[in-house]
């Protein structure tokens, strides 16, 4: 049963079918998930970029902090504040993700594994062998807001990089 609409064209008034009125529906339906994928996208980039500079910030207060300990010339009572120190500016920039304190592997911080969970950043300090310097790092997954195959900077399914390491070298001056 057609269904008159208001405009007129060419002096008569135009009908609309069923049929035309599902086409838009089913034209919708197809366009709807790219526009979805499409802003979850720059959601994503947004809430990344947030993070990132949440993580690089916290990673050079990190630095300063293991920088003053100097008088045991950034020794271990000095890097274990650091966690202490960054653990609030990390929470709250990172948004779906809970931050845990990692311990140094063989004098170093460990790599970004792939298998490391989704979620979880951690946070690692360990002085550097033999120098009077000391290594901060954060390093973790946290979750994507749109589906692997879309992700923005996806390296693994589900999760983005946080990747931050910094170094900081201390000079003692003899009195």
């Amino acid at each position: 049963m057609p269904v008159s609409d208001p405009i007129a064209v060419d002096g008569q008034p135009a009908v609309r079918t069923r049929s035309r009125l599902g086409q838009a529906t089913v034209e919708f339906s197809l366009a709807l998930p790219l526009v979805l994928v499409a802003i979850l996208s720059l959601l994503q980039l947004g809430f990344y970029t947030i993070e990132s500079g949440t993580a690089k910030n916290a990673a050079a207060v990190g630095s300063l902090v293991a920088a003053g300990s100097a008088p045991n010339q950034v020794g271990t009572a000095g890097i274990a504040t650091v966690y202490d120190a960054i653990r609030g500016r990390l929470a709250s920039g990172l948004f779906g993700a809970r931050i845990e304190r990692q311990s140094p592997v063989n004098g170093s911080c460990p790599r970004l594994s792939s298998s490391w969970p989704i979620g979880v950043v951690y946070v690692c300090s360990s002085p550097v062998s033999g120098q009077p310097a000391a290594e901060v790092s954060i390093r973790g997954w946290v979750p994507a807001l749109v589906p692997p195959t879309f992700g923005l900077f996806a390296t693994r399914a589900g999760g983005l990089s946080i990747d931050v390491r910094t170094y900081v070298r201390t000079l003692v001056f003899a009195a």
